[in-house]
Order: structure tokens, then C-alpha cells, then sequence
């Protein structure tokens, strides 16, 4: 049903189809930016927290190496062996030494001060891994070696300080993060923020939930993705705000391009499926859906014991329904055997045929009803179960069935199990004989019950044709292998007459009946039969 709607309107759904594809491409491509760049900050942030990890690691070794190595005190060689240290490290820029009541008296660069200098009350301090205690200056100003207005991280411990070298964190702050922070127990600061970041953001970064742990998401009320990182057990916090406008900067083109590339494919789905949709529509392809008991007519064309004229029996032919037209076997057949569906039809013909004659002519006694069978389906085992389920199905004792193949169809392969067939019971004809290349010693071989001369002699008999002399002959082969003859296609008298001279004892035909469906046919034998 479903492929029959997008048969006939293959165009429109080709086209729903590659728009289908489009519209839910979009989204997913998008959703692929997105965790892109999720990957993006994430990757980030671990950068800035790897290098501050290293600045911080390596300002505590300094700093324990210090109050371990050295003495506090500011000669000159004590300060050359201060800045011989410095020398091996990367991210120190000085050091401070400290009188008891910490003042600081001189530095690894600016040397001895005349007057111990008072250093600003710490912003936090925390307790190193040593047990000591570290005292933090995060932004401090007034550096001896440099500009008043540059600001660097100060780390204290004992009487040493560290003065970390702001390009350090200079370094940290362009891998492409927000801000850098350090959460002490008591209190936040700030170590670097990047100038373009909005005071809604500089608030919002300072809530618990983007602080206290490792956190993202995009927020909509703001329109960026925005995604805090903090290691378990330390107190730095990295933050990222990447607005939707960045976004669109950073992976903007390549979305214009995969989008067009997507729309592109959509075409060509469309180009590709368009055929196919409409090769739906052929009756061929939608063949296998048709195949169904309601979609099979079963029409019956009596078989006339020609010395009585009374029927004897029928032959079952088959018509398919496709909506209100009727398809012949000439259209059917050939695309059934293409695509491999001559059992599904057999099947269906049986069951169909023996459910109609037990419902409208149960009173039949020893009524021959013959079946055409594709040649590859004749297999003993297969047979014998389809009749004996449809039997089972709809029960009915006065019938004996006759399988048919076309002589055209022969194959020798076929004869142990017609063989067998005939041991189970069935009827055996050779329908059309005279049309292909059999000889008397592979029609032995079959030991068919009948021969069905093919129509065509039939026709050519008035005329004493070359082709209807061969009927004698035709007869004399099936007497010669016990089988006796039904003629097909008698139209008159006359063809009757001529046939009955000849030996022919049954016929079927127009002067008799036409094919008719199971009701006309039930009314015809009992006006037949009375």
C-alpha cells in the first residue's frame, strides 16, 4: 500500500525524501560544531590548567629549596647563589628575602635595600604539602623589577618570596580562556580576566555552581557556551565564555560549506530515488504486494467428456486483481518468474481455488480439477504438503487433482518426481503438447494420464492445414503411452466433430464455456449435471 501511495506520487516523495535528509543533516552538522566546540574550550582550559599547575609546582619548589639551601640573609654571595637558582628556572622572574619580622630586605635583582620595605598583608594564604604555610599576593603592583604598573603573582613561604614572571601567565591567558582563578576557602580572586568579557559574565562566572566544581553549558539567556574546570583537591578555577557570535567565527565556514555540500547530496538523493519511486509503480515491483489471496480470481473452464458432453472436470486459471483492472497471465506470468514468486503464486491458486470449490460445490464426486504447476515447483514433497494443508483447511473428498506442465517446460529432471506425485495420487498432463520438442520416448518417460493438444492445431483444423494433419499423430503418441487426449480451444461443432473422429476424448473450449468465476460456475455444472 505504502510503496503503491509513493509510486504515484514518486516526484513529490523523492523530493520529501531529500528534504527529509537536509532538514535532520542540518541539525546533526550543527550539534558536530557544537561538541567541536565544547572540544575546543575543554582542550583549552586543560592547556591553561597544565601550565599553571607547572608554575605553581615549580614556584613551590623553588621556594622549599630556598628554606632548605639558603640562608636568609643578603650578601653578595648569598644572592649570586639565589640568581644562579633563578637561572635554571623558567617561570621565576625574582626573589625577596625577609627580616624575622617580615620585611623585605633585598631582592635577587634589585639587591640590598638601605631600608627594610613593608610588603602588603597577603590575599590568601593556604598550607603547602610541607606543612608550611604560603602566603599569596595574587596582583601585586610596585614590583622592584619592573614598571609600578605591572602586576605579577607573589608566592611567600618562611622568610623567601617568589615573584612569578607575568609573562608566565601572559602565556596561559592566550590558549583561549576567560579567566583564571584561585578559590581559597574564604575567598576568590581573580589572577587574570580577559578585558572583553561583559560584567553580566564577570558576575555569572562568580556563582557557586561555576566555581566549586567542573562544570558546562550553553546558556541561553545569554547565548554562549560557558564552561568552568576545576581539579579536584586544588584551588584554581579556569572559565571560557565563547559567545554564539565567536561560534559562528570559529566554525562559520565550515558550516556554509558542509551545509552546502549537504543541500548538494540532498539533490543528488533526490536524482537517484526519483527512478527508483517511480520504477514502483511497474507492475513488476509491485508484484510481490499484489500476490495476495484476495488479489487472485480463480476462474474455472470445464473439461467435456466429448462422446457425452457432460464436464468431467476443470481446469483452474488464474487472474490478478491490481485496484479495479485485471491483469492476464501473458502480463503476470513472465514478471512473476522474473522475480522469483511462481511458488507464492502456486500456493496461493491452490488454496484459493480448493477454499471456493468446497464452499460453493461440496456435492462434486470424482470431479477432476486441474492445476498448472511451474515446472521448478513440481517437487513431490512440497506438493503433497500444499494440497494436504489446504485440504486440511477446507475439506473435500469427491476431488482429484491434475498437475499440468507445458511441454515447452520439460526437463528430464522432472520425471522421478512426477513420478512420485503419481504415487501420491495426482493426475498428470502435458498441456500444449505439439508446441515444443518432446518425442515419444520422454513422454513415456513422464507417463503422463493426458496430452493437451495446444489451441492452435484446434484452429487450423477447418482449414485441413499441414499443422491440424498432426493431430492423428498427437493422438496416436498419448494411446501409445496410455494417456488419453484433451483438445483445447474448440469454438464449433464442426472442430468438435472432427476432434471426436480423430479419438480425442475430452475437449475444452469456447463452444463449451468460457473461464468463469466459481458462482457462474457452480450454477453452470448443476445445470450441466441435472
Amino acid at each position: 500500500m505504502l510503496r503503491s501511495l509513493i509510486a504515484s506520487h514518486a516526484r513529490q516523495a523523492a523530493l520529501v525524501s531529500a528534504l527529509l535528509f537536509v532538514v535532520l543533516s542540518l541539525p546533526v552538522i550543527t550539534m558536530i560544531a557544537f561538541n567541536s566546540q565544547w572540544h575546543d574550550i575543554e582542550s583549552a582550559q586543560q592547556t591553561a590548567m597544565e601550565q599553571f599547575k607547572s608554575v605553581r609546582e615549580e614556584s613551590y619548589d623553588v621556594l622549599v629549596d630556598l628554606n632548605l639551601h639558603f640562608e636568609p640573609e643578603c650578601s653578595e654571595a648569598n644572592l649570586r647563589k639565589v640568581r644562579e637558582l633563578l637561572f635554571q628556572k623558567r617561570f621565576i622572574g625574582d626573589v625577596g628575602i625577609f627580616d624575622e619580622q617580615t620585611h623585605l630586605m633585598c631582592t635577587s635583582v634589585a639587591g640590598v635595600f638601605a631600608k627594610p620595605v613593608t610588603v602588603p598583608e597577603p590575599d590568601a594564604s593556604a598550607r603547602a604539602p610541607n606543612g608550611q604555610q604560603m602566603h599569596f599576593n595574587v596582583q601585586a603592583k610596585n614590583l622592584f623589577v619592573a614598571r609600578p604598573d605591572v602586576q605579577a603573582e607573589i608566592v611567600r613561604m618562611g622568610r623567601f618570596n617568589v615573584v612569578i614572571n607575568p609573562l608566565a601567565l601572559h602565556a596561559i591567558s592566550t590558549v583561549g580562556i576567560s579567566t583564571l582563578k584561585h578559590a581559597f576557602p574564604n575567598k576568590l580572586i581573580t589572577v587574570w580576566q580577559d578585558d572583553r568579557l561583559r560584567p553580566y559574565w564577570q558576575q555569572q562566572l562568580n556563582e557557586p555552581d561555576m566555581i566549586e566544581a567542573t562544570n558546562h553549558r550553553f546558556q541561553w539567556s545569554g547565548l554562549s557556551f560557558v564552561m568552568a574546570t576545576r581539579n579536584p583537591g586544588t584551588t584554581t578555577v579556569v572559565q571560557t565564555v565563547v559567545p554564539l557570535s565567536q561560534f559562528w567565527k570559529n566554525y562559520g565556514d565550515k558550516l556554509a560549506v558542509t551545509w552546502t555540500l549537504f543541500v548538494l547530496i540532498g539533490g543528488l538523493i533526490y536524482r537517484a530515488i526519483e527512478p527508483i519511486f517511480s520504477r514502483w509503480g511497474e507492475f513488476k515491483y509491485r508484484l510481490e504486494s499484489l500476490l495476495t489471496e484476495n488479489n487472485i480470481l480463480c476462474l474455472y473452464q470445464p473439461i467435456i467428456d466429448l462422446s457425452t458432453q457432460r464436464p468431467v472436470g476443470c481446469e483452474v486459471l488464474m487472474r490478478l486483481r491490481d485496484g479495479d483492472g485485471i491483469i492476464f497471465p501473458d502480463v503476470a506470468i513472465p514478471a512473476i518468474i522474473e522475480r522469483n514468486l511462481t511458488w507464492t503464486l502456486d500456493q496461493l491458486v491452490v488454496r484459493k481455488a480448493l477454499q471456493e470449490l468446497t464452499e460453493k460445490l461440496p456435492e462434486l464426486v470424482e470431479f477432476k480439477v486441474a492445476f498448472n504447476f511451474f515446472p521448478n515447483n513440481m517437487v513431490s514433497v512440497n506438493v503433497c504438503k500444499l494440497f494436504d494443508d489446504a485440504l486440511q483447511a477446507h475439506p473435500h473428498h469427491g476431488l482429484r487433482f491434475e498437475l499440468e506442465v507445458l511441454e515447452q517446460h520439460y526437463q528430464d529432471d522432472m520425471v522421478v518426481e512426477m513420478a512420485k506425485l503419481r504415487q501420491k495420487g495426482f493426475l498428470l498432463a502435458v498441456d500444449d503438447f505439439g508446441t515444443g520438442y518432446s518425442n515419444l520416448g520422454s513422454i513415456k518417460a513422464i507417463s503422463p494420464d493426458y496430452l493437451k493438444i495446444d489451441r492452435s492445431f484446434v484452429l487450423d483444423m477447418e482449414d485441413e492445414s499441414l499443422r491440424s494433419s498432426l493431430i492423428p499423430e498427437i493422438v496416436s503418441i498419448g494411446h501409445a503411452v496410455g494417456a488419453k487426449i484433451i483438445a483445447e480451444g474448440i469454438e464449433n461443432k464442426s472442430q468438435l466433430d472432427l476432434l471426436k473422429s480423430r479419438g480425442v476424448e475430452f475437449g475444452q473450449g469456447y463452444y463449451f464455456a468460457r473461464p468463469q468465476p466459481i458462482d457462474s460456475f457452480a450454477i453452470y455444472l448443476r445445470d450441466k449435471m441435472k
